[in-house]
């Protein structure tokens, strides 16, 4: 379920289960996921040991200075 206003509705997030994955794998593909999207998507892993565990990606991008 996603809070109004999420991301998700507007086609700009996205979620990918991670439970079946190593704690190891996780933060593998976490760190992986960061630099190969960069600085534009915001990358998370959520619900961490949960049933409903998850990769949130989102693009946001960041506003120049």
């Amino acid at each position: 379920k996603h809070g109004r206003g999420s991301l998700h509705f507007a086609g700009l997030a996205f979620d990918l289960r991670s439970k079946h994955l190593t704690n190891e794998g996780k933060t593998i593909i976490l760190k992986d996921l960061r630099k190969c999207l960069g600085k534009s998507f915001d990358v998370l892993l959520e619900k961490k040991g949960r049933v409903n565990e998850h990769f949130h990606i989102e693009y946001q991008p960041k506003k120049a200075a």
